[in-house]
């Protein structure tokens, strides 16, 4: 996971995923190796729910740092 520098002016905390992050992450798992395609493919088919789990964690981790201001 990488933002490679593309942080556009005003945007904090971008994410990106590619297929190394996916070979990795099944490796760890002691899952079987994907090719370059079907780990494209893996990656394609979840991308919106990728998107949608990361701004939900997101928003937990901004009320989770705003709490401590209160605290």
């Amino acid at each position: 996971m990488t933002n490679n520098g593309l942080r556009k002016e005003g945007w904090y905390a971008i994410a990106m995923w590619c297929t190394e992050d996916i070979h990795e992450a099944r490796e760890r798992k002691g899952l079987p190796k994907l090719s370059e395609t079907e780990a494209e493919a893996w990656l394609s088919i979840r991308e919106d729910k990728i998107k949608d789990s990361m701004i939900e964690q997101g928003w937990e981790v901004i009320s989770a740092f705003l709490a401590e201001e209160v605290q």
